[in-house]
């Protein structure tokens, strides 16, 4: 039989193409699975990422550090005063409470132990709802402290994320000294507020409410920077 050369050229390039499809599939099924990994990959970084950073942060979980100015060289005579933040100190409800509006479970002990030592009693908060701090503090916590003067009085200041303000209104209604005042707050970002103006920061748990030994603290520091007047 004559040797056909044309012949021999078509099947050598049939059988050249049949063992390269296979190869080139092979080789996008990889390429594909390197893909899949590299978007799994991505995704899992992703969600850690999201992990580290959630969407809704816990808030303020810094150690609870209290504040204080240099300690004068002597000590002044003047009015000492708990001032109080609201929310997270003398409202705190228990985790998972229906009614949110409750009293810190230590809270009645504090405001006791501030007016039997003779020291004077103000709110300052950011909260924004007159309506449910009077509820709260005036029928829940101590109706005999939080009375419709009181709330109609400058001891009570709300409604101002900057505290600055808040504070000195305090200091100036009960004509005292900057550091005869015992600011307790639940929240470390406040602490600026404090430095501004040279007020005693008793740092509390965080949204978990004032405890008796956060007063307790603040009466021994205190002794540091005022000689208390009884009221």
């Amino acid at each position: 039989m004559p040797y056909n050369y044309t012949a021999t050229l078509l099947l050598a390039a049939v059988l050249v193409a049949a063992i390269y499809v296979p190869t080139a599939r092979a080789q996008l099924s990889w390429s594909g699975l390197r893909s899949g990994w590299g978007g799994a990959a991505g995704s899992g970084a992703q969600t850690t990422r999201s992990r580290e950073v959630p969407e809704n942060p816990p808030e303020d979980n810094s150690p609870d550090v209290d504040l204080y100015p240099p300690p004068p060289a002597s000590v002044p005579q003047g009015t000492c005063v708990c001032a109080f933040d609201f929310d997270g100190v003398l409202r705190a409800a228990p985790p998972g409470a229906a009614d949110q509006d409750t009293p810190a479970p230590e809270a009645r002990m504090v405001v006791d132990a501030c007016k039997a030592a003779g020291w004077a009693v103000a709110i300052c908060s950011s909260n924004d709802s007159p309506a449910k701090m009077k509820m709260v503090l005036g029928q829940r916590l101590d109706p005999s402290t939080f009375t419709p003067q009181f709330f109609n009085s400058p001891a009570f200041q709300i409604k101002n994320d900057n505290k600055t303000p808040l504070l000195r209104n305090i200091i100036r209604y009960h004509q005292t000294l900057p550091q005869c005042v015992a600011f307790f707050d639940d929240r470390n970002w406040n602490k600026e507020y404090a430095a501004e103006t040279g007020v005693l920061f008793i740092k509390t748990p965080t949204n978990k409410g004032i405890r008796y030994s956060d007063w307790l603290r603040a009466q021994q520091v205190m002794t540091q920077y005022c000689d208390c007047v009884s009221r």
